[in-house]
């Protein structure tokens, strides 16, 4: 998604009509667990995944794996503000 090595879905309630991302097919597999293998695409989830790869994929240096593993990627966070802002 959004031109990432990164499987994140997630769902939002909102107001607004808000879009859903360009989802390409899934052509690679996900890592399992939050064990990441070359080849497969990185699942950030749970205590397991690897904190400097997680942190490079989601764009974010500044959380916890816990808190990771619970965010929404700041390039995900501008697609939906932009829907927003637009809205307004």
């Amino acid at each position: 998604m959004f031109g990432y090595e990164l499987y994140r879905h997630r769902l939002f309630e909102s107001n607004i009509k808000l879009t859903e991302p360009l989802h390409p097919a899934h052509v690679k597999p996900a890592s399992k667990a939050g064990h990441w293998k070359p080849g497969t695409i990185m699942s950030v989830s749970g205590h397991v995944s690897p904190i400097k790869l997680a942190r490079e994929i989601m764009d974010i240096d500044w959380m916890t794996r816990d808190e990771l593993a619970e965010s929404i990627p700041p390039y995900y966070t501008e697609y939906i503000g932009r829907q927003l802002i637009e809205a307004l």
